[in-house]
């Protein structure tokens, strides 16, 4: 019997660790990579890329769900499935799917960030666009229902946890399965900062103003990149940047953080807001990395206490600016 692995995957940062576990001791025959975001050309992996439109959503999901169903026609227990949770179209399909019970398929979660972690559970709750979804499921045959919580680590229907931090993980011991995340040698660039865009927080102005700030006030840094949140469409960082006069050099690539730090190996990486990305560069890169999160007052209910309570237990310095 062929072993297939399919994963579901919504962003770049997804896509990264799916290549990490199509390139584990998996002895899959083949791994297919469902993806609402581009697939990096060098990942291990088939990618069938999920158009952004509405129509192609449609198109793309419906495509996504036949090759699903087909494939275990096919393969029969063959078939794994991935998922990063059960808050997107196809990941909630799979979750509650009948015919995928009753061809005994197993449905695995993968590590998608800090809301998997043991800290606040309220990034686990649903559920944003609730109105897309369920007009999406709707038009590709299945209902989009609501569970308490996109990340339901202890039911039955989940056989395993793919975690780089099982002590920090929420859920059974007997599920979780160590993954490790793949690390460059690090030559820190002394005196280079990264800072990392944000899409949506409240006082989103104030907030870049404050990291602009900070980092015109370091007399250490002498070059600064910029990665835009991949959602952003506002530009506000930019703005901002122009308003203070302030020089950088953009980052256009779509890949995550995690993919492309190795690229500018900077000294220094500040986000306005406590990004996933802040937690697996340290987990990557432990002491050899300095990671900042500038947060205000009104961005302290934004990403969390507990939540910034875990990062500064972690490594991560945390400033408030009031």
């Amino acid at each position: 019997m062929q072993k297939i692995n399919i994963f579901i995957s919504v962003t770049p940062f997804h896509n990264f660790i799916i290549n990490v576990l199509c390139n584990a001791d998996f002895q899959a025959d083949s791994n297919y990579i469902i993806s609402s975001v581009p697939y990096h050309p060098d990942y291990t992996g088939t990618p069938l890329i999920i158009p952004n439109s509405f129509a192609g959503k449609i198109k793309g999901l419906r495509r996504a769900r036949k090759f699903i169903k087909d494939t275990v026609r096919t393969h029969g227990r063959g078939v794994e499935i991935f998922l990063p949770h059960i808050d997107g179209v196809l990941g909630n399909y799979v979750f509650h799917s009948p015919f995928l019970r009753r061809h005994g398929i197993k449905v695995h979660f993968f590590y998608e960030g800090i809301a998997l972690l043991d800290a606040t559970r309220a990034d686990r709750e649903y559920s944003r666009n609730f109105g897309i979804k369920f007009a999406l499921s709707f038009m590709i045959g299945y209902v989009f229902r609501i569970h308490k919580d996109i990340l339901p680590l202890e039911d039955k229907r989940i056989s395993k946890i793919f975690t780089p931090e099982p002590a920090l993980t929420p859920g059974p011991a007997s599920k979780m399965v160590k993954i490790e995340f793949p690390r460059s040698r690090y030559h820190v660039e002394k005196g280079v900062c990264m800072i990392m865009g944000l899409n949506e927080a409240p006082e989103i102005e104030q907030l870049n103003a404050h990291v602009l700030d900070f980092v015109m006030g370091r007399q250490d840094i002498h070059k600064v990149y910029f990665k835009p949140h991949p959602s952003d469409k506002q530009n506000v960082f930019e703005r901002v940047a122009e308003q203070k006069a302030f020089t950088y050099q953009p980052i256009t690539s779509s890949y995550c953080i995690e993919e492309i730090i190795s690229e500018y190996n900077p000294e220094f990486v500040v986000c306005p807001y406590l990004s996933s990305g802040l937690i697996n560069l340290k987990f990557m890169y432990r002491e050899e990395i300095h990671v900042i999160c500038i947060i205000n007052e009104s961005s302290i209910a934004f990403s969390g206490a507990d939540n910034l309570k875990f990062a500064k237990d972690n490594g991560i310095e945390i400033i408030s600016f009031r």
